[in-house]
């Protein structure tokens, strides 16, 4: 990656979250020929790596690593900023606080994502922010847009949205050949609250099999439920289901490098949104989803989420969405949907530069 004195934009991500749905942003400043220093938080380093050691595609872009500990790593990072002397902020996730008051007190124009509306509306610096005229404001799909819009109307007409469909290097052939055990990944980080795991079990524990295909559910990282979805696979003996990645030396998760390996290489994403998920369908994203389309597979999910995030599902009886036995996960309509997919994340960072291109014109020039 390129080390210049000066730099176009600076894209921040304080929180140690969220850096993997930078690319599809970091995408379009490459296009443009924009330079970009990328600042994220350090813990995100020991966590679980680098996620652009793979997904290498931005030779404008220099990551770095910066601690946000307390008052005088957060001055540290902005003298940082100042240094590369930038025309545009990118914060990766403005919704708290700290960012808001940064990007306030380096006075430049800023470019924030916000991951949940609700959040962003709490915070005061947030919406004082808003007030400002140095901001404009990004949702990671059609509906996060219209609930950003909807919870600070003052933004009209400086809210996009945008698709973060960038999850693989340049390189990347999505995989189409498939063997007689079925692969099916759950991402994301394990948690009950997110994702339907108490239903899964159930219905592993008490459906019969014997005339679906043999299949495995991979677990590809840890999270604050993996012990206790260990426990209860153990005691409804399910084991045999189950494939789980294992924690590597140095890293606190499973590191992007291998999370991503583990994921180009399975059939189908079961979602496994719960019932409760509203809010997955009205004012925020699921990054699994994303990550899914990004790469080309097909996803087991009611017809409504499909519908919502753009894509035709692997249908499940609405409410249920563990309840795949009955699911099409032929390779037929695995590589329909997989090639269906490609097309949709296509589509999709051709809408992110068609998007994004007249906000930076507008505030960068020509």
């Amino acid at each position: 990656m390129s080390s210049p004195t000066n730099f176009d934009i600076v894209s921040i991500q304080v929180g140690a979250v969220h850096e993997d749905l930078m690319g599809g942003f970091l995408r379009v400043f490459e296009d443009l020929n924009l330079r970009t220093l990328v600042i994220l938080n350090e813990k995100i380093n020991h966590l679980r790596g680098s996620f652009f050691d793979t997904v290498n595609n931005y030779p404008n872009s220099q990551v770095s690593f910066h601690g946000f500990r307390g008052v005088p790593e957060w001055d540290r990072v902005t003298d940082r900023i100042r240094q590369a002397n930038p025309r545009l902020i990118f914060s990766n996730t403005l919704q708290l606080s700290g960012p808001a008051e940064m990007a306030d007190k380096l006075k430049l124009p800023t470019i924030g994502v916000v991951h949940n509306p609700r959040k962003f509306t709490a915070s005061p610096e947030c919406m004082a922010l808003a007030q400002s005229g140095q901001l404009d404001l990004v949702g990671l799909a059609p509906h996060v847009k219209t609930a950003i819009e909807a919870a600070v109307p003052n933004m009209a007409g400086r809210v996009h949205a945008h698709f973060p469909y960038e999850w693989t290097p340049d390189n990347y052939t999505p995989k189409r050949d498939y063997g007689p055990v079925r692969k099916i990944c759950i991402p994301g980080a394990i948690n009950y609250n997110n994702r339907d795991y108490a239903g899964l079990v159930d219905y592993l524990a008490t459906a019969d099999f014997s005339d679906t295909d043999p299949f495995e559910i991979h677990i590809l990282t840890g999270g604050r439920d993996l012990g206790r979805l260990k426990d209860d696979i153990a005691s409804r003996n399910i084991g045999k289901y189950f494939v789980f990645a294992d924690l590597e030396p140095g890293f606190e998760q499973i590191p992007h490098a291998t999370y991503l390996r583990r994921l180009y290489d399975c059939d189908v994403c079961l979602a496994l949104l719960p019932k409760n998920a509203e809010h997955y369908l009205t004012f925020k994203i699921t990054t699994g989803i994303m990550a899914a389309i990004g790469m080309g597979m097909p996803i087991i999910a009611p017809r409504r989420v499909g519908e919502v995030y753009g894509f035709t599902a692997i249908e499940t009886p609405e409410g249920k969405g563990h309840d795949f036995a009955a699911a099409d996960m032929s390779p037929q309509r695995l590589r329909l949907l997989g090639d269906q997919a490609i097309q949709r994340k296509a589509e999709g960072l051709k809408m992110n530069r068609e998007i994004l291109e007249p906000v930076l014109h507008r505030i960068l020039g020509a």
